[in-house]
């Protein structure tokens, strides 16, 4: 559904950053052991609980939804490479 307002563009721009900007944070705070596979499977599914979860705050915003597997997908990647990195000492 596209906006009627000016106020609606802006009311969904803030709440697609809003979601972008706590799903940031949420990662940064995840905590896993990079050297136990069960761990770091965990911690995965956390993080896509948590989006599952987050998406639930903003029923009527489409844009959230929209940028929801592109965040999903960008913070699998960061919490796999935090795990390399970890793992091999960067």
């Amino acid at each position: 559904m596209e906006p009627k307002s000016l106020d609606e563009i802006i009311r969904k721009t803030a709440q697609v950053s809003e979601f972008a900007r706590n799903a940031s944070d949420y990662l940064s705070d995840v905590e896993f052991e990079p050297d136990e596979t069960e761990s770091i499977e965990a911690a995965l599914r956390d993080v896509h609980l948590y989006i599952e979860k987050s998406l639930a705050l903003y029923p009527d915003n489409s844009w959230v939804n929209d940028v929801a597997e592109k965040i999903r997908q960008e913070m699998h990647t960061s919490l796999l490479e935090r795990a390399i990195e970890t793992r091999i000492g960067g």
